[in-house]
């Protein structure tokens, strides 16, 4: 997926008002979804129980971080 994002022209996502991003991590699945309008993330798991970023093994952050650096590149 860094790859992907990294070479992907930030005037692709011009214009998006929302990006869903599907994640895998071993065999959980979860969902990413980025509101841009009004800048929120927001993590969709079917897991229950509270659990911080922890369960993600550093995973979102990472996705965040890069996502972040390209959809503000957008002008």
């Amino acid at each position: 997926m860094n790859v992907v994002l990294a070479s992907t022209k930030s005037k692709v996502f011009k214009g998006f008002k929302m990006v869903f991003i599907p994640m895998l991590t071993g065999q959980h699945y979860y969902l990413l979804f980025f509101n841009l309008k009004i800048r929120y993330i927001f993590i969709v798991d079917n897991v229950e129980g509270a659990a911080g970023l922890e369960r993600y093994h550093g995973n979102v952050e990472k996705m965040v971080s890069l996502c972040m650096f390209i959809f503000m590149r957008i002008p």
